[in-house]
């Protein structure tokens, strides 16, 4: 299709990441939303509304930030630039017609940036002899007019195209990726609880399919608890089990 020619053109992904194969997961995304947009439509409905109802905790309505912008699908754009003075849609790139989409709006600010920090390293670690980097997540931590954070259908994908990449490059570290996976989700779960502000999470924790139910988290329990729902990322093939935390520091008080 012309359309899906011209985002993967047009779309401002550096080269380490379409190697890795970011730009084709993203473009592959857009057209399983197209696809089974009525069956998505629940899923992206809860999210918006938790989004919505984590905004309303916030005492101030300064800077909203949501990691794992994506294609906006289950993001209430509108409603969160209307209740913020700022609000920064976080991701390792973003798509050609979200930009165009956007660019003009006075309070949206696109921000491209690897929120676990070593996505270059583990590209070169697929044709380098290097031990896999440790993530210690930095962004917006120093950011004290930060009210809200959204880490959005993020968690469970951050090890999974670094896992694959390592796999077709036959890279002597994936072995490795299973435990680094984890350590991969435990470090943007401290990360998260850092942050100021209300933060918010929405992330899957399993998946069944016709081979059975798997974690989707490797292997880790969510050390949270919170709405759940499913997800029929393909209808009639794989559910998604998703779980989402409108205060997650709220969650960690209580389980503490």
């Amino acid at each position: 299709m012309l359309e899906v020619w011209l985002e993967r053109l047009f779309s401002s992904c550096p080269l380490y990441l379409r190697e890795m194969g970011y730009l084709g997961e993203m473009l592959g995304i857009r057209r399983r939303q197209r696809r089974y947009r009525k069956a998505w439509a629940e899923h992206c409905r809860r999210s918006r509304q938790l989004i919505l109802a984590a905004a309303q905790r916030c005492w101030q309505r300064r800077l909203a930030v949501i990691i794992g912008s994506g294609w906006l699908h289950d993001v209430p754009w509108k409603e969160l630039a209307r209740q913020f003075q700022e609000v920064h849609f976080v991701d390792l790139f973003h798509p050609a017609s979200v930009r165009w989409h956007l660019w003009r709006h006075p309070k949206i600010r696109l921000v491209a940036a690897d929120v676990t920090g070593v996505l270059e390293q583990v590209w070169r670690c697929g044709f380098e002899r290097r031990p896999l980097p440790t993530s210690t997540p930095s962004l917006y931590l120093d950011r004290a007019d930060l009210d809200l954070t959204v880490s959005l259908n993020l968690l469970s994908q951050l090890p999974c195209m670094p896992e694959r990449y390592l796999l077709a490059c036959r890279s002597p570290h994936s072995m490795e990726t299973l435990a680094w996976g984890r350590e991969l989700i435990w470090a943007h779960l401290r990360y998260l609880e850092a942050l100021p502000g209300v933060v918010t999470l929405i992330t899957d924790v399993e998946v069944s399919s016709v081979r059975g139910v798997k974690n989707t988290l490797f292997g880790l329990p969510l050390p949270y608890e919170g709405e759940t729902w499913t997800w029929p990322l393909v209808p009639g093939k794989e559910l998604l089990q998703v779980v989402g935390i409108v205060d997650l520091k709220q969650a960690l008080s209580r389980d503490a």
